[in-house]
């Protein structure tokens, strides 16, 4: 699987298919997450697999839909660093409505995500704050 084709997966996993399975294939390890843009609070990093999928995969789901549409993947000079732009819906189990914009920065290293930043509208994220764990 080429770069694209794995930051599409990954689209893929955490979004419409809810795939943690296919999910963790797709990070390393030792993979790091940042998301500096997170609602007060919230943690804004998150080192390894485990701790990133507890974080992702869990919110995840809360949600009874949910996809990323709009996917847009585009390379760099550097070898596997990718930006992603994207929009997000869905409909949290309790029936409110979720939409937001991304910004996504990966770095793929030997077939794996080891490391992305995400960028989001933190506002929308405010009104599920409870469905987030801390860390």
């Amino acid at each position: 699987m080429n770069d694209k084709a794995i930051v599409a997966e990954f689209f893929r996993c955490l979004g419409s298919d809810n795939d943690a399975a296919g999910l963790a294939a797709l990070i390393s390890a030792d993979a790091l997450v940042e998301t500096h843009f997170s609602p007060e609070g919230q943690l804004t990093r998150f080192d390894g697999r485990d701790q990133i999928l507890a974080r992702f995969a869990g919110v995840r789901y809360t949600m009874a839909s949910f996809g990323f549409h709009d996917i847009e993947v585009y390379a760099t000079d550097r070898a596997g660093e990718l930006f992603a732009t994207c929009t997000s819906s869905g409909t949290h189990v309790d029936g409110r409505h979720y939409a937001n914009g991304y910004c996504w920065q990966f770095r793929i290293v030997d077939g794996q995500i080891a490391y992305w930043r995400e960028f989001y509208d933190p506002q929308k994220v405010v009104p599920f704050i409870e469905d987030i764990a801390i860390g």
